[in-house]
């Protein structure tokens, strides 16, 4: 007796075929910032490659990625190119959570535009509006995709997790488990 979760966790076939759309997305990626060189907009260029969630491969014996809202599912990459213009140091990293909601109030700075009214988020490229340990961003899964609605706030050390039609409710230090 086995799950489709036990067949996909012991079957590289799955995990293949993830590598290879990675493979395929990085090389389209390397595609187009070749032609943003070749045709001399790559320095001046606003660039942001952003994704809205990952993908469970079998971890916490889940396949996809809308039945949970644990942290190899939502913490996903967030890539800021700024022009040269902007005057930041290539590579800098930043540790601070950021979330979706950053990305339209980053672009909107950069273009010289004012954010937008009642708007959320920040603009990542000024250090000044960078989180604080005690703030915390949202992640959300919820029906008919998924099988039940999960709301969570993830901070720098914790993570509250609410399944509202249960009650239920998780609460992790990230330093002491942090999978």
């Amino acid at each position: 007796d086995f799950s489709l979760a036990d067949q996909v966790v012991n079957d590289r076939g799955l995990h293949d075929r993830y590598a290879r759309e990675v493979a395929a997305c990085d090389s389209s990626v390397g595609v187009l910032l070749d032609e943003l060189r070749r045709r001399g907009l790559y320095d001046e260029a606003l660039i942001v490659f952003a994704a809205d969630h990952s993908e469970a491969l079998g971890e916490h014996g889940l396949i996809g990625h809308v039945e949970n809202v644990y942290d190899d599912l939502i913490r996903v990459p967030l890539v800021v190119k700024p022009p040269r213009a902007a005057g930041l140091k290539p590579g800098q990293r930043r540790r601070d959570l950021a979330s979706l909601v950053d990305v339209l109030p980053t672009v909107l700075a950069q273009l010289g535009r004012p954010p937008l009214a009642g708007a959320r988020g920040r603009d990542l490229l000024d250090p000044a509006a960078a989180r604080g340990d005690d703030d915390a961003v949202f992640a959300e899964t919820h029906r008919p995709q998924a099988k039940r609605t999960l709301y969570a706030l993830r901070g720098a050390r914790h993570k509250i997790v609410h399944e509202p039609a249960t009650g239920a409710w998780e609460f992790y230090d990230l330093r002491r488990d942090p999978g």
